[in-house]
């Protein structure tokens, strides 16, 4: 189950940079407010991928399709988190999002994604 969901992790990580640039953005351009979506973005769909993985085991198949039932959201999350990164990274550095609102955007898809395990979990 860890497996999976950690490899899944790293696959969309891996996907979301070639798409992005966000690694480049971040650690060469130094874009700080990049640094906190991605990294409110890598919470958030870690909340998703450990809940869909969560619970007792009872064989690989149930867990890979109650992996594809509860993991779903974070292909929604990776399409519009890359279309928004896509887009400010168009502008130039002093106009993109600052540190603020990068938070705020970090901590409502870390909230969403919460929210999201919460009604998992109770499933």
């Amino acid at each position: 189950c860890m497996a999976l969901s950690s490899s899944a992790l790293m696959v969309l990580w891996v996907t979301f940079h070639k798409l992005t640039g966000a690694a480049d953005t971040i650690t060469i351009e130094r874009d700080t407010g990049a640094g906190i979506r991605t990294g409110g973005w890598l919470a958030a769909t870690g909340l998703i991928l450990g809940i869909s993985v969560a619970g007792g085991w009872t064989s690989a198949s149930a867990t890979l399709r109650d992996f594809a039932r509860f993991a779903w959201p974070v292909l929604i999350l990776i399409i519009f988190h890359c279309f928004f990164e896509k887009a400010s990274n168009r502008r130039s550095l002093s106009k993109r999002p600052n540190p603020a609102v990068s938070g705020w955007i970090a901590i409502m898809m870390i909230a969403a994604s919460a929210v999201y395990a919460k009604w998992v979990g109770l499933r």
